[in-house]
């Protein structure tokens, strides 16, 4: 009888870690764990195995202490009994900038590079380094793969990837748009291709991984041709704590007018801009309860977010010349029913129609939302970015002869 193999994956995000353990001869998961509203006072945290279950309700100030709490936790209930068995730790990292397009095994030497890229997504990279550090010095013994959001963009088309700006800015200093969330994105269109029953090699998809971050790409015959996401992960739609697009002058603007500096400016637009900049709350969930009551400005906050969505899938879809399929994902894509209502009225003209019934189904299931006729289909998907990452992993180790 083979023993048992396990693979750990992390996945720190802006706010958040998601955990999860997997038996890779099986392909299903024996445990999970998830900590979210890192920093805030509502920070939530679990973790859940077969047989068990563990949950609290304190704050965590950061990633570290957050993931501390979390990996001892899930050695603590004796999940994997011979530590042997847990041969592979992979990490979702974020930008991988022009040096990584692959998985690769993560050393002393990649930490070191990864850290330099912390400038271009200073939300995310700096976490899922400490993910790394703080899991290789756990689970020494087993192999620790990182896997990159920005390899699913990598053939972008220059139209797509370049700015307007002079040429040696890209060739130098390497700006152009990398674009995030790939792993989302990609595990979206193939259950998109599934679902609508369209090939990758002719499918049209517009997914939108709807979070505390938030993107949306246009997908044509299994390659992605546009995405909202830039150089770092601020550009695009409005998020939990980030502007998304504004004009280039306004830090500029900022810094001049206020004294403020580039790292104060920096700061403003990446985690005190977004919802939380304009009616002081980044959870959607605390947005509608406000909208609810009367608060003018979490209903402003609430327009402006499906505004901006609604403007990217207007010209998404003419970039890719119509659409079988508008795919919602992410914490607010799948849960928040009112959202997708919001996002998806007045779309009629596009021959959009929203079914209000398969709407407000509270199920965990990859699923049609859209009215019967609507010439373009809404689809909820749950995403699935842990057993992604975890077979672009394996399937690294396997094509290096590593396993």
């Amino acid at each position: 009888m083979k023993s048992k193999e396990y693979a750990l994956i992390i996945n720190c995000g802006s706010s958040s870690i998601k955990l999860r353990l997997i038996d890779i001869n099986e392909e299903i998961s024996v445990a999970t764990g998830l900590i979210e509203r890192i920093g805030s006072s509502a920070c939530r945290q679990y973790v859940e195995w077969t047989g068990g279950f563990t949950e609290e309700n304190h704050q965590f100030n950061n990633h570290q202490d957050s993931l501390t709490w979390s990996l001892n936790h899930l050695q603590a209930a004796d999940v994997i009994h011979d530590p042997s068995n847990l041969i592979l730790v992979c990490h979702r990292i974020v930008h991988g900038g022009e040096r990584f397009s692959n998985p690769v095994i993560v050393t002393d030497d990649i930490l070191n590079e990864l850290r330099t890229l912390n400038r271009l997504a200073p939300l995310h990279n700096p976490q899922n380094v400490v993910g790394m550090k703080i899991a290789r010095n756990i689970f020494p013994n087993a192999t620790h793969v990182a896997v990159f959001d920005t390899a699913f963009y990598r053939r972008l088309p220059p139209a797509a990837y370049r700015y307007a700006i002079p040429e040696w800015i890209y060739r130098d200093l390497g700006v152009r748009r990398y674009g995030f969330h790939g792993i989302s994105h990609q595990y979206m269109m193939l259950q998109a291709s599934e679902l609508t029953g369209k090939s990758l090699s002719e499918g049209r998809f517009i997914t939108l991984h709807l979070g505390n971050g938030c993107s949306i790409s246009a997908i044509r015959n299994g390659q992605c041709v546009d995405t909202s996401m830039g150089m770092t992960p601020l550009e695009g739609l409005i998020m939990g704590t980030r502007c998304g697009d504004l004009d280039p002058t306004i830090p500029l603007i900022l810094m001049h007018e206020t004294g403020m500096s580039l790292a104060e400016a920096e700061n403003l637009l990446n985690t005190e801009s977004g919802l939380k900049g304009i009616c002081g709350e980044n959870d959607m969930r605390a947005i509608h309860r406000l909208s609810e009551i009367g608060d003018s400005n979490a209903k402003l906050a609430l327009e402006m977010f499906v505004t901006r969505i609604k403007k990217y899938i207007g010209s998404y879809i003419a970039i890719l010349n119509g659409a079988d399929a508008i795919v919602f994902s992410g914490g607010i894509g799948e849960y928040d029913k009112i959202t997708r209502e919001l996002i998806c009225n007045s779309l009629d003209y596009l021959g959009i129609n929203l079914d209000p019934a398969s709407n407000s189904i509270d199920t965990h299931t990859a699923r049609v939302i859209s009215a019967g006729g609507s010439k373009i289909l809404l689809l909820v998907v749950p995403t699935d970015e842990e057993m992604q990452i975890a077979k672009q992993s394996l399937g690294m180790l396997e094509r290096t002869g590593i396993t």
